[in-house]
């Protein structure tokens, strides 16, 4: 029932020197009677499995510059100097877990450069971070400010238009409420976006023209047209304003068309 004590890597013998072997790494017959302070082989206890795990030379280096809190043009130094050693030593017959074991552990060594790393260096370690975070907010706030500007409303005057012909825009409001004096709901219909056909119905047009007045008259005159274009998160609409002179009563209408000249709003006061 009691659980067995995890054993160490480096008393592991026979099987800790089979394992090597068979990832092709030469290793001393005699076990290392002491541990080195950086491990490049470790015993997974979590299961039954034995795992061997290497480190490579440019793995190590890279470790220790990331480490280091200094600017990115000072961290490729340490990490070429650390490289530079390894082939020193290696020139020297050592292999690369002996250098590792020699050097010790990464943590220590990153401290070390810390400490002895001019200040000029940690403060563009700083610079660095704070720009590194800074640009992605800032570009947020830039993609917000666009889409915030694509949703705020612009208006322009119809004859500069590159989209609508002011004659062309007055013709059409003029043929539209032809079509609404007429209660020709079908003929409203098939010259309006979809969104509109609830409220182009002759049951509709009629309740509309109730809240004036149940008798408008005979339509005797058009007064000036207003127009606008409207322009929001890159719809383009054309935007009228007429008052017409009924025998009974004068109204004014507001009605909107896309670029495709299709009646998308009415609004009558």
């Amino acid at each position: 029932g009691k659980k067995k004590p995890v054993r160490n890597l480096w008393n592991l013998g026979t099987d800790y020197r089979r394992n090597l072997k068979n990832h092709g790494k030469k290793v001393n017959e005699r076990p290392h009677e002491n541990p080195p302070d950086t491990i490049t082989g470790y015993f997974h206890a979590a299961t039954d499995k034995r795992k061997v795990v290497y480190m490579t030379a440019e793995k190590y280096a890279a470790s220790i510059a990331k480490q280091v809190k200094c600017s990115r043009t000072k961290r490729k130094e340490i990490k070429q100097q650390l490289l530079s050693d390894f082939t020193a030593a290696k020139e020297q017959g050592s292999t690369e877990e002996e250098i590792i074991s020699q050097m010790g552990d990464i943590a220590e060594l990153a401290k070390e450069f810390n400490e002895t790393l001019p200040k000029a260096e940690h403060q563009k370690y700083l610079r660095d971070k704070i720009i590194k975070i800074a640009v992605p907010v800032v570009s947020v706030i830039l993609i917000l400010a666009f889409f915030l500007y694509q949703m705020i409303p612009q208006t322009s005057d119809i004859g500069d238009s590159q989209i609508f012909q002011k004659t062309e825009v007055e013709a059409k409001m003029k043929e539209t409420i032809k079509l609404f004096n007429d209660g020709d709901s079908d003929a409203l219909c098939s010259d309006a976006i979809p969104q509109m056909h609830p409220y182009l119905t002759e049951k509709a047009i009629k309740k509309i023209k109730a809240q004036f007045t149940d008798d408008w008259g005979k339509c005797l005159s058009f007064g000036t047209a207003y127009m606008t274009e409207f322009i929001q998160m890159r719809k383009h609409l054309a935007i009228g304003e007429i008052t017409v002179t009924y025998e009974n009563i004068s109204v004014t209408y507001r009605l909107s068309y896309d670029r495709d000249m299709k009646l998308a709003g009415i609004y009558i006061r």
